[in-house]
């Protein structure tokens, strides 16, 4: 369960809920946003521009209007009542919240790989604070994330996929969730939230790789009340 004060949670597609890429103008979406808004009690609400990097970007309330929509993959704030939001179709949103800071992370294969969760547990340690929860979305199981030889090929220039490969019927697969678990607990981050679902096999949720391009986008969204602290 998340600590006192923390709110963390993931949409789902249902009721033809989506959100889209920051600043697209579909109906949808804006109804999609409006009614999570007003759901939760959310006020102020910063994104990205997100690129499968390892960048992160602070903000606070003084400046979040302004960097939203700014490039990157990451979020992290010690603002209370400031919300973080990661869009993901197949990729895990990771949300992290330490005694006074949160983050928030669209970890897809490459910038999980890459170390975009040690970029953050690194912001959290540089302020004298450390991530004491995670939150983990749904995302694509390792039963339905199939991959090539040029995707383990890429992964070997930062660690060793072996662990994480399993084969069926000639195929290969790639555990993506449980290096995320690993990593996070390599990171010091012992209280973990997995959800377990799989948005490949789940009809409730998007997929990029089951849906394409036309797939919607899950937000998933984490941030401190004031009243709480």
């Amino acid at each position: 369960m998340a600590p006192a004060g923390i709110t963390a949670f993931m949409t789902t597609a249902r009721d033809g809920v989506t959100f889209n890429r920051y600043g697209a103008e579909d109906p949808r979406s804006l109804q999609s946003y409006e009614q999570l808004k007003k759901q939760f009690g959310i006020e102020n609400l910063v994104m990205l521009h997100q690129q499968h990097s390892v960048d992160i970007v602070e903000a606070d309330m003084s400046d979040f209007a302004v960097r939203n929509g700014a490039p990157g993959d990451g979020l992290f704030t010690s603002e209370s009542d400031l919300a973080l939001g990661i869009l993901t179709a197949d990729c895990y949103p990771v949300m992290l919240a330490g005694r006074e800071h949160i983050a928030a992370l669209h970890c897809g294969w490459r910038g999980t790989v890459k170390g975009i969760m040690a970029n953050a547990v690194r912001m959290f340690a540089e302020r004298g604070d450390a991530p004491e929860y995670a939150y983990v979305g749904a995302g694509i199981s390792k039963n339905a994330f199939r991959v090539q030889d040029d995707f383990i090929e890429k992964v070997e220039k930062s660690l060793s996929p072996g662990l994480y490969l399993s084969e069926k019927n000639g195929e290969r697969y790639f555990d993506l969730a449980q290096l995320i678990q690993d990593q996070l607990r390599y990171l010091g981050v012992d209280a973990i939230e997995y959800s377990g679902v799989c948005t490949y096999n789940d009809s409730r949720f998007h997929s990029y790789r089951r849906d394409g391009k036309d797939a919607g986008r899950m937000l998933s969204v984490i941030y401190r009340r004031r009243c709480c602290l």
